[in-house]
């Protein structure tokens, strides 16, 4: 299961950790009674931490606010919460820990810091989450790939000298998956997780490599935050003076900005104004990357840019939907290339059982072109998880292009199709198969994952309405569930009868012999009570040796007699370490509900005085609430 990989990371102890100050900080945010003059008095103990704190928050809030100039004023301004995140992201980037041989140190926090201010500018467009909180998102949206290299060095290490150059992506996460059993993303949002992030910016984590593999139509908030990130840190490594000038990587920026809705020249504008601000930012880290001194992005080739994931165009299930007589020699000839081939007509392809196979589709336009605008809906639309469209079309006119390419055609290639037009498209393919894939398998994980939270946060659940010492409920789970049991027994018209009793003479046996006889003997209290209950009775320690017992359906006799077979039997037993031999004894108080005890607060006022009536006539015995002036009888 996730957790236990992410348990197994973990334990390797070299995981980037928050130290020093962060532990004071974290440990003030999570106390209650914890003010803002005390958090400020530990923050400017470090006036190192606390200038680039003041930077790093002015930098996180500078849209449109005044800058932020001294800590009192960040804290009032960001919170409790968002002071923490800072704190940790800044002793993140100031960690040093044990290098990786081939880990460019120095790029992963300088592409880090340009993906939080990138992603920081698309947030002012775009909306979704604050400025300050996204900035810090940004900055920690890779740790994953850091923690993955300081946990693992030599295996890591490995994986970069292996690596093609310049490094994919998929090639890496599906390394980092093979060798860890976990990828850098599901990392990155276990950690944020871990750190106490918002739900929301876990999942955007989790998904940031691949929301594009889900509609437009589909994404929630988290994955649109996901969008800006994976954006964010390609705009980011196009900053980069040591990247590539590559086609196909500003050909895939560009798309991830069309999904997005911004346009060529925003993202542009964008780039610049990271470069020309840089001077003033790269202060926050220790080393940073050199940066181009300019980023152009209208240099994109036209044409469909390669694969680039190896040996990834294999295998592919490509179909011909038009005229069988008209199929070209190029699909004709990929089952020599280890392909899968189906030439069939538009009718049969849309009522083939296996169309949601198929990877490559290519329409022949003149099977379609009388019948277009109504074939055309009954195709698969979802562009993003369906088969890539290609079109053998002549040029045709502007308006009936553009449907075309706003429905299902991904691209239009001039007849006759041969083995050059078509290698690119099966490239194209590859590309989104891979994708349709990582994100089934994703899915796969994510729903693994929240099927872990919901074990996990039961088990808290239970943690805290369970006693540790006796494994009985506890004070808080009593409120809850005597409500439960009132409102069945009112509905119902039954009796509900509680036992409160108390151990006599147990601070006598803790001062003399210590609490561990003490918690023995609640030990024992307790694994008699289980002995003599009911399989409905719930039993529950409610106080050091205070313990209660709730009946439902339980007569004032019924109550009356079990609680003296517990009284009996605890008799029995012995103080632990006791030289004397006399027994334990137990006072008991009973009450019922009634016409007198109309609310669950009273039932437990009721058998408290019946508790106390017992205890002051000489303990060791039980006491029943009647009502009434006296209000107690004698059992």
């Amino acid at each position: 299961m996730i957790d236990d990989r992410f348990k197994a990371l973990k334990n390797t102890g070299r995981l980037p950790s928050p130290r020093g100050i962060y532990l004071e900080v974290a440990r003030l945010v999570d106390a209650e009674e914890t003010s803002s003059l005390d958090l400020a008095r530990v923050l400017q103990a470090d006036p190192a931490l606390s200038a680039r704190l003041l930077k790093m928050t002015s930098m996180a809030m500078r849209a449109g606010r005044r800058p932020i100039v001294s800590i009192p004023d960040a804290i009032l301004v960001l919170g409790f919460a968002q002071i923490k995140r800072l704190v940790l992201a800044l002793t993140l980037m100031q960690a040093s820990e044990q290098r990786v041989p081939g880990f460019d140190y120095a790029s992963f926090w300088t592409t880090s810091l340009l993906t939080a201010l990138a992603v920081q500018e698309l947030v002012q467009i775009l909306g979704q989450a604050p400025a300050d909180e996204i900035f810090v998102l940004g900055l920690l949206a890779r740790i994953g790939h850091l923690s993955l290299a300081s946990a693992y060095p030599e295996e890591f290490a490995q994986i970069l000298q292996d690596a093609p150059t310049p490094v994919d992506e998929l090639w890496l996460k599906a390394q980092e998956l093979e060798r860890f059993a976990l990828d850098e993303d599901e990392v990155t949002g276990l950690l944020l997780e871990d750190w106490g992030f918002p739900a929301v910016y876990v999942e955007a984590a989790f998904f940031q490599s691949n929301a594009k593999a889900v509609p437009r139509g589909e994404w929630p908030r988290s994955l649109r935050i996901a969008h800006m990130l994976s954006l964010g840190r390609s705009l980011a490594q196009q900053c980069l003076l040591q990247t590539q000038d590559d086609d196909g990587q500003r050909e895939h920026l560009l798309r991830e900005a069309a999904h997005l809705g911004i346009d060529v020249a925003t993202m542009e504008t964008i780039a610049q104004s990271l470069l020309m601000a840089w001077p003033e930012w790269r202060g926050l880290l220790g080393e940073a990357a050199p940066l181009r001194r300019q980023v152009q992005l209208r240099q994109a080739a036209d044409t469909e840019p390669g694969c680039g994931i190896g040996d990834a165009v294999h295998g592919l299930h490509v179909a011909w939907a038009g005229r069988v007589e008209a199929v070209p020699e190029a699909l004709l000839s990929l089952g020599k290339q280890g392909h899968a081939f189906w030439p069939v007509s538009i009718d049969g392809f849309l009522h083939w059982p296996g169309r949601d196979q198929v990877d490559l589709l290519v329409l022949d336009w003149e099977a379609i072109a009388e019948l277009w605008e109504r074939l055309l809906p009954r195709f698969n639309g979802r562009r993003e998880l369906g088969p890539y469209l290609l079109l053998v079309a002549p040029e045709l006119p502007p308006e009936v292009e553009s449907r075309l390419f706003e429905t299902v055609v991904d691209a239009r290639e001039l007849p006759p199709l041969t083995d050059q037009k078509l290698r690119p498209h099966l490239h194209a393919a590859a590309r989104r198969r891979a994708l349709r894939q990582e994100q089934a398998g994703r899915w796969q994980r994510l729903r693994q994952f929240a099927g872990t939270l919901v074990e996990v946060n039961r088990d808290l659940r239970q943690a805290a309405l369970t006693d540790p010492l006796t494994a009985l409920r506890n004070r808080r789970y009593v409120t809850e569930r005597l409500a439960q049991e009132w409102a069945a027994a009112q509905r119902h018209g039954k009796t509900l009868a509680v036992l409160l009793l108390d151990l006599d003479n147990f601070k006598q046996i803790n001062d003399e012999l210590g609490h561990h006889s003490g918690d023995a003997v609640l030990r024992q209290l307790a694994a008699t009570l289980q002995a003599h209950a009911r399989m409905q009775d719930v039993l529950c320690r409610v106080g050091g040796d205070e313990f209660l017992v709730i009946c439902p359906e339980t007569t004032l006799d019924g109550a009356r007699t079990m609680a003296e077979r517990i009284r009996q039997a605890l008799l029995e037993l012995r103080v632990p370490g006791a030289e004397s031999a006399d027994g334990l004894s137990l006072s008991i108080g009973i009450a019922t509900n009634g016409a007198e005890v109309d609310s669950p607060e009273a039932l437990l006022q009721a058998a408290d005085r019946a508790l106390y009536r017992a205890k002051s006539h000489g303990r060791n015995r039980v006491e029943v609430y009647q009502g009434g002036t006296g209000g107690v009888g004698s059992g």
